[in-house]
Formats: structure tokens, C-alpha cells, sequence
């Protein structure tokens, strides 16, 4: 069976005290634009679940398997300056 896409799970944390609210924010109008540049696709964002801080969000992207999406990923966090990719 060929690979269509795949997923990248990444847990995003800002440096200051930022919250959760602040970073799903940053994500929609900073980071997932830069993510869309790169032909990624943002599949979900999740704060305030599995004991997470309240500075941190966990989202995960999908892009096709021939895709090198962890290196997309980074390198679009790296562009925004924050949050950090943890």
C-alpha cells in the first residue's frame, strides 16, 4: 500500500507566560500561513488537554509522504521567532 501523507505531531511552547488563547493565535495568523508556504497543512491544535501547560499547544500538520515535514515544520516555526518547537 503507497503512502499518501503524512503526520507530524509537535508540541509548541511559547518562552514567557504567554497562554494557550495567546499561541492558537499566533498560530492561526503567523504560523499556519508560513506552514501553507511550505505546502503543509495545519490537521488539528490542542491546548488545555493531556496535562499540558497553559503555554503550550499541541498541533499536528500533514503534508505528502514525499514531504520532508519535520524540517518544514521547524523551518516555519524558525521564520515566526515564536513559539518554539519542543
Amino acid at each position: 500500500m503507497p503512502l499518501e501523507a503524512q503526520f507530524h505531531f509537535a508540541k509548541l511552547k511559547a518562552g514567557d507566560s504567554t497562554r494557550s488563547p495567546a499561541l492558537r493565535e499566533e498560530l492561526e495568523s503567523g504560523l499556519v500561513p508560513r506552514l501553507a508556504d511550505a505546502g503543509i497543512a495545519l490537521w488539528g491544535a490542542c491546548a488545555g488537554v493531556f496535562g499540558i501547560a497553559s503555554n503550550e499547544v499541541i498541533v499536528v500538520t500533514s503534508a505528502a509522504a514525499d514531504h520532508d515535514l519535520a524540517a518544514g515544520v521547524g523551518e516555519a516555526v524558525a521564520r515566526g521567532g515564536s513559539p518554539s518547537s519542543t
